[in-house]
């Protein structure tokens, strides 16, 4: 999953991932993986992309953090009925094993890669 390389994110050093890539990415990847469902113009998924990029740094060992932008893709969001933004998922193996919705603290992002990545 290639770095973001371009849009309203930019800057950021999380990987994207699309509806072409999703199977590979998420569904066929081994291990964690949690994807953020977002949108530029979404201003609490802006701040949640620092939280995402510490958590990768300092979980990046046992889980991938990728996102997925919603406008370019709603396909995914209607898919894993994405309602609200940001809506962040956990994967392991491909399964989905829960998310969080909505604005989101840094510790419950660390409570929750423990709850469903161990």
């Amino acid at each position: 999953m290639p770095p973001v390389t371009g849009g309203a994110a930019a800057g950021d050093s999380l990987s994207r991932t699309t509806s072409t890539t999703w199977d590979e990415d998420v569904l066929d990847a081994p291990g964690a993986v949690l994807v953020d469902f977002w949108a530029p113009w979404c201003g609490t998924c802006t701040a949640l992309t620092p939280l995402l990029e510490e958590l990768q740094r300092t979980h990046g060992h046992r889980i991938r953090v990728t996102k997925v932008d919603v406008q370019a893709h709603p396909d995914l969001a209607l898919r894993y009925r994405v309602t609200s933004l940001p809506s962040v998922k956990f994967f392991v193996d491909g399964d989905l094993r829960g998310s969080i919705n909505g604005a989101i603290t840094r510790s419950a992002l660390d409570e929750a890669v423990t709850s469903h990545f161990g």
